[in-house]
């Protein structure tokens, strides 16, 4: 599981059972580009890209998850 990060707004969860490590190369255009895309037949949602470049498909699920709350936070003593 990770964290949400700079290209989606929720934590992703592999559930692709492959082992191991992969380079690949997925070729889009992020969402805050796509609006100001001067030709939109050429942009490619990350949805999209990883579906028909890599054959993986994104899913909305609710799951429960451990999350880590911290109150307050207080300095430390000058030693």
């Amino acid at each position: 599981m990770t964290r949400p990060g700079t290209f989606t707004d929720r934590v992703l969860v592999d559930r692709t059972g492959l082992a191991g490590e992969f380079d690949w190369d997925l070729q889009w255009t992020p969402d805050a580009l796509t609006a100001d895309a001067t030709n939109p037949a050429t942009t490619v949602s990350l949805v999209t890209a990883l579906r028909e470049q890599l054959g993986l498909r994104l899913e909305a699920r609710r799951e429960e998850s451990d999350v880590l709350v911290i109150d307050r936070a207080v300095p430390p003593d000058p030693d």
